[in-house]
């Protein structure tokens, strides 16, 4: 018999923030993930923002990163935005919380596939 142990206040913070992207605009998801990408550190953002213009054809730069990504969700149902903010805000905490010898060896496979 396996016993799984629910921790129910994390649950709930989950739920919570799962259901806080209902409620957002678009342009309120594209300035929320703006700015949990501006607090990554330079390699993760680098690392982060490869991932994303290789997700979405839509995001451009980095540099119109708020732009791009107000026009790319606004351009999809309400569903689909809700679905691609709570993915992209995953990926965000992904890397920042990378530890750093992963993040290192990511990095050379990826840089090294480029030479």
């Amino acid at each position: 018999m396996v016993m799984v142990v629910v921790n129910i206040d994390m649950l709930m913070i989950e739920e919570h923030r799962m259901s806080e992207s209902v409620s957002l605009s678009v342009s309120e998801m594209a300035g929320n993930i703006c700015s949990r990408v501006n607090r990554l550190d330079a390699s993760r953002r680098y690392m982060f923002m490869r991932w994303l213009l290789a997700h979405s054809r839509a995001v451009h730069r980095a540099k119109e990163l708020r732009e791009s990504m107000t026009a790319w969700l606004g351009s999809m149902p309400a569903e689909s935005a809700n679905w691609e903010y709570k993915l992209i805000m995953g990926e965000t905490r992904w890397w920042r919380d990378l530890d750093e010898p992963t993040l290192t060896r990511i990095m050379l496979e990826c840089l090294g596939s480029n030479l």
